[in-house]
């Protein structure tokens, strides 16, 4: 595996895979070149190779056909941010942990791996384990202003179990009580019903919550992913696995913007 410096990108060669921080190209073999001052990254690849393209962010170059362009994210844009990822024992979705944790890791932020019991947390691919995780802290052992926002990952078992523990849905009301930003993917709003704190605002999620939420005084979107600054703390919720680049990104965008007002008020 070779990193570029100074940038969110990482090559697999042998894979023949570049992994952006919010997509995904597989590509035939290639070159690139990063301008550091920038941050302007170019790809040089066979064009009859490319197949399974993300477009977010990319452009073919329509002079060549063969050159792909993005602008990537500072690096270390989330220095010194504490980030909470809060998760069931098993039944998260793997990705909607792992890819939120990376984007927040490769921005320079610390994420923290919080759940019920300590060990590890077992994740799955839908209903196949998929890895195991190791638990930073209890939810009984930390509390919201130690961090600078909170993410909720889903996946149908894990935010089913959260929403019945008092000691994470007082966590969970906490981190909105005190202004922090939250982040909720796929079915993790479930959790928020419990936590009392969905009312009058606005939010999407897996569309099979759509009832509960609206029952609960929310007011549902069917978009990839919705920021909602009307209430005591900023809400940003995506439907699901397919909508992570998405998801990623705003949640990236939210924390800095978020921590650079607290540190400069």
């Amino acid at each position: 595996m070779a990193h570029i410096d100074s940038t969110d990108i990482t090559i697999d060669r042998a894979g023949m895979t570049v992994r952006f921080a919010d997509g995904h190209i597989r590509a035939a073999p290639l070159t690139a070149r990063v301008d550091t001052d920038t941050g302007d990254v170019t790809l040089r690849t066979d064009p009859a190779g490319l197949t399974n393209v993300s477009t977010s962010g990319l452009a073919d170059d329509p002079d060549s056909g063969e050159t792909l362009r993005r602008q990537v994210a500072t690096p270390g844009r989330l220095s010194g941010a504490s980030v909470a990822f809060i998760v069931a024992p098993e039944g998260t979705e793997d990705a909607e942990l792992v890819e939120p944790w990376t984007a927040v890791r490769e921005a320079g932020g610390a994420p923290a791996l919080i759940s019920t019991v300590s060990g590890v947390v077992q994740t799955f691919n839908h209903l196949d384990r998929a890895n195991t995780y190791p638990v930073d802290h209890l939810a009984t052992e930390v509390s919201a202003e130690e961090f600078d926002a909170l993410v909720l990952p889903g996946g149908v078992a894990n935010p089913d179990y959260l929403r019945t523990r008092n000691d994470v849905v007082g966590l969970v009301n906490d981190f909105f009580a005190a202004g922090i930003p939250v982040a909720a993917v796929c079915h993790a709003p479930w959790t928020l019903i419990d936590a009392d704190v969905v009312r009058g605002r606005r939010l999407t999620s897996w569309p099979s919550l759509r009832t509960d939420l609206a029952n609960a005084g929310a007011s549902w979107v069917d978009q990839p992913v919705v920021t909602c600054d009307i209430g005591p703390n900023i809400l940003v919720t995506s439907r699901g696995p397919d909508d992570l680049e998405y998801f990623c990104s705003t949640v990236i965008d939210t924390i800095a913007q978020s921590a650079d007002a607290r540190r400069n008020p």
